[in-house]
């Protein structure tokens, strides 16, 4: 409160110390420049605390992201690339894998001539959709998403059987 009070009281007294010194002045062409280096005193005494204020705040401001020590080196860039690069090979891996897999139980359980399987897995490796395209007859899609469903503990809901035909 007592910042404020001292504010405004220079604000007063500068703008009684401009009117004082634009009666002194003649109405000539300098009075013009005075008015304006006047006005400028004026602005500058109502914004000086503002800026104090912002001038505080903006030292406070963490800002990281602009510095130098913070910002990850090309070599961090580059590791992080190799990791997700080795990340995205795993989890191919462990996909044809799962393919293979499904294919093998298929196969163990049914005797099928062609099989083709595609798997959708969630980005924590959890398996989104499987698709299964076989020989099968309609009658024994249901057993066959059964065993899936047992076998990996999904949903039936994630597992489509599609029909093809023996010479696709």
């Amino acid at each position: 409160m007592n910042f404020l009070t001292s504010w405004i009281k220079n604000i007063i007294l500068v703008v009684l110390f401009a009117n004082f010194i634009d009666l002194i002045l003649p109405k000539g062409k300098m009075a013009g420049y005075v008015r304006i280096v006047i006005s400028f005193m004026i602005m500058a005494m109502i914004l000086n605390p503002l800026l104090v204020i912002f001038k505080q705040d903006l030292s406070n401001l963490d800002l990281s992201f602009a510095s130098q020590e913070q910002a990850p080196s090309f070599s961090e860039i580059v590791a992080t690339g190799e990791s997700l690069k080795v990340e995205e090979q795993m989890s191919q891996q462990y996909k044809d894998r799962l393919i293979e897999q499904i294919k093998a139980l298929i196969k163990l359980n049914k005797d099928l001539e062609k099989i083709e399987v595609e798997v959708f897995l969630a980005k924590q490796q959890e398996i989104e959709k499987i698709i299964i395209k076989t020989t099968i007859q309609d009658d024994e899609k249901q057993k066959l998403k059964q065993l899936i469903k047992a076998f990996y503990m999904i949903e039936q809901e994630k597992i489509k059987v599609k029909t093809i035909d023996r010479g696709e």
